[in-house]
């Protein structure tokens, strides 16, 4: 049995290991490959120079530590400049019902949580910057399948549940490391948001406090608050109204310039948005409603 897809699920069910179907070393001086798939799973790992991979005609440039995990029928392309040559490790593989001689992959699979959680992403391509340490493994890898005198399947596997255990440990490390940072550029501009709320605010600028790209601070806000950050801001600024209408007698206008809204039909129309009542009508019930529990005093 033949398993191509590093997500089909019955790798979790037979017990499997990985089977090698090609292998090279090449340094590329000029290509241009043609759109294509295949049906098996491939890494490319670039040892030197430069080149430019193609993902569903996406480009993505790669130079010397990039890697890509690329599962079976995803169409991609190779592009390799004239006079920036580059040399590419490759390795394409499938998974095969193991005979039961040595441990399978699969047991590891089952044992080791982050490589797990690879095998249940269904990330059809993974881009990763290495740290050597994959290099290393892959090295050895093609080594071993390419000693053709001395070949030792049990070595492959060990080395193949290596490199992904490698793999695996570099992404969660890496996921850990971008959540870590995120959380900081959302607390940091939440802090903005909270300090300055009362002006003319624009995603650009809270940005820029925090120093990173308006549409990176749009998804990862997004991501970590579960709402965009002028709905937040929004939020934040009918709730300060709310307190000044209740606790104040400040005009209407007034407190729309206090927090930030330099216009009173449009404070008014997204009050009622969000509240379902007019500042006044608001602020009026309010005041019946302090009455009434004053006189039943």
């Amino acid at each position: 049995m033949i398993i191509n897809s590093l997500y089909d699920q019955r790798i979790f069910e037979i017990n499997c290991d990985l089977q090698a179907k090609a292998y090279y070393y090449r340094e590329w001086k000029q290509y241009f490959m043609k759109p294509h798939t295949h049906n098996r799973v491939e890494i490319m790992y670039v040892i030197s120079g430069k080149c430019y991979v193609f993902v569903n005609e996406n480009a993505h440039i790669m130079k010397k530590g990039d890697m890509v995990l690329l599962d079976a029928n995803v169409e991609h392309r190779l592009l390799v400049n004239p006079g920036v040559p580059c040399r590419i490790l490759n390795v394409e593989f499938v998974f095969r019902k193991n005979d039961g001689n040595y441990t399978c992959f699969t047991h590891m699979l089952k044992s080791n949580e982050e490589v797990e959680s690879l095998f249940k992403s269904n990330e059809k391509n993974l881009f990763i910057k290495d740290p050597d340490e994959i290099c290393h493994i892959l090295k050895s890898l093609i080594f071993e399948l390419d000693n053709v005198n001395n070949r030792n399947d049990y070595t492959v596997q060990l080395l193949f549940s290596l490199l992904f255990a490698r793999i695996s440990r570099h992404l969660n490390q890496n996921f850990d490391n971008e959540t870590k940072a995120e959380k900081i550029y959302v607390k940091k501009a939440l802090q903005f948001i909270h300090d300055f709320y009362d002006r003319d605010l624009r995603i650009r600028n809270i940005a820029k406090s925090v120093n990173i790209h308006s549409s990176y601070l749009h998804r990862i806000f997004k991501k970590n608050t579960g709402i965009t950050i002028m709905e937040y801001l929004t939020k934040l600024r009918i709730e300060k109204a709310k307190m000044l209408l209740r606790q104040t007698d400040i005009s209407i206008i007034d407190i729309a310039n206090y927090i930030g809204i330099n216009s009173r039909q449009y404070f008014t129309y997204i009050f009622k948005k969000n509240t379902g009542k007019t500042p006044r009508e608001y602020r009026k019930e309010k005041i019946n409603n302090r009455n009434i529990r004053i006189s039943d005093i």
